[in-house]
């Protein structure tokens, strides 16, 4: 159903529907990547960000290559939006080698 709404926004289409879709992905562990990846060149910065914030906890193979690239973005609310899960503590061998890469320490629990 989820990938369905994505089919039928197109690749530029409306943000805010595939802001929603990916909200629902968010809630997932794993998903298809393949079919999510294409929204890293969306030129909307907000739907970017939504797809990091979507993907981000995943344990889906490719998502730390993704992450890596979105790291890059030009808009800073996306570069931040990276930086923000790798900042937590997470017992993820990917997430720790993302928090190495971008320079970033686990906040303490205490």
């Amino acid at each position: 159903m989820l990938l369905a709404r994505l089919a039928a926004a197109g690749d530029l289409g409306d943000p805010a529907v595939l802001r929603e879709a990916l909200y629902w992905f968010g809630g997932r562990r794993r998903g298809s990547l393949a079919r999510l990846t294409r929204l890293a060149a969306h030129p909307d910065p907000g739907l970017r960000e939504g797809l990091v914030r979507a993907v981000a906890r995943w344990s889906t193979p490719g998502v730390a290559e993704l992450l890596d690239g979105l790291a890059e973005d030009p808009h800073p609310d996306v570069r931040e939006a990276v930086e923000a899960p790798l900042c937590f503590p997470r017992s993820c061998k990917r997430a720790a080698g993302l928090r190495v890469r971008h320079d970033c320490c686990p906040l303490s629990n205490g």
